[in-house]
């Protein structure tokens, strides 16, 4: 069982250094109109980092969404199933595990931070992606995203925090054969919305 906290651990240090130094030009210098800048990308940063509980759903055949966003494209090729998710600075930020599975990333690319629309972003962006066994979730940096920086890890539970990933695209990989219930437009939570289920 996961320790619930009302913001992510990764964002604590954005949160306190912004607090910090509004409270600074607001009660040391007087630099009232920016110190009211650096209160609102405090909240801002609470906004990004909030860790809502979820409600992971235990059956073995299913899969969830790792993340917070909006189906963009279900796709099929070379034998393999491709669902496309988009991630926006206004979703949950935590990516969390689609099953029980142990973690491994397999690729890591570092690059620039384009919007994740631009045409150049899936080849020029940071990318690195993630081996769950059964599925691979593929992240694409987007413009406001932090560096990727995850790590393999062992027995992992479906609906377990991995880390944040800010905004891109996600791209989980799936056989054929394993059937999808989302459909293009759909709004996923992460560890929540069933994405599909495993035929076998």
């Amino acid at each position: 069982m996961e320790n619930i906290n009302i913001l992510a651990k990764e964002g604590y240090k954005s949160i306190i250094i912004t607090l910090g130094i509004a409270l600074v030009f607001d009660f040391i210098f007087g630099f009232d109109c920016l110190a009211i800048i650096l209160y609102l990308l405090t909240i801002a940063f609470i906004f990004m980092y909030r860790n809502p509980e979820r409600t992971v759903h235990t059956n073995q055949n299913e899969f969830l969404s790792p993340v917070d966003g909006k189906i963009n494209s279900i796709d099929i090729k070379d034998g393999k199933k491709f669902v496309y998710i988009d991630v926006s600075l206004c979703n949950v930020h935590l990516l969390r595990s689609p099953i029980d599975a142990d973690l491994h990333v397999i690729d890591h690319v570092h690059g620039l931070n384009l919007p994740a629309f631009k045409y150049k972003a899936k080849k020029l962006n940071e990318r690195m992606t993630l081996d769950f066994g059964k599925i691979k979730v593929n992240l694409l940096s987007g413009f406001f995203n932090r560096s990727l920086n995850f790590k393999d890890i062992t027995s992992l539970s479906k609906g377990e925090r991995v880390g944040i990933f800010l905004n891109g695209s996600v791209v989980l990989e799936l056989s054929n054969d394993e059937k999808v219930f989302v459909k293009i437009g759909d709004k996923v939570k992460a560890g929540e919305t069933i994405i599909g289920a495993f035929n076998s």
